[in-house]
């Protein structure tokens, strides 16, 4: 029950939805110690999900980056 709890609790952060440039970065480097750790897999849907909604939110396109520079986007 209390691994259910977690899985979860992971699923609401990794699917949360904030158009702030800090929590797009947390998100990003959560997904990223998730896949790092080896457990993508359960949350493989959700970690789909969640960088197709950022990518559209921050202008990628097939293409790569859309009115903005990598310079500009680089913390």
């Amino acid at each position: 029950e209390r691994m259910e709890k977690l899985e979860e609790k992971l699923k609401r952060m990794i699917n949360k939805v904030e158009e702030d440039d800090t929590a797009t970065l947390t998100q990003l480097e959560l997904i990223d110690d998730i896949q790092r750790l080896g457990l993508g897999h359960p949350f493989e849907e959700d970690i789909r999900k969640a960088l197709d909604r950022i990518s559209s939110l921050e202008g990628f396109n097939d293409s790569g980056l859309v009115g903005r520079s990598l310079h500009a986007t680089a913390p």
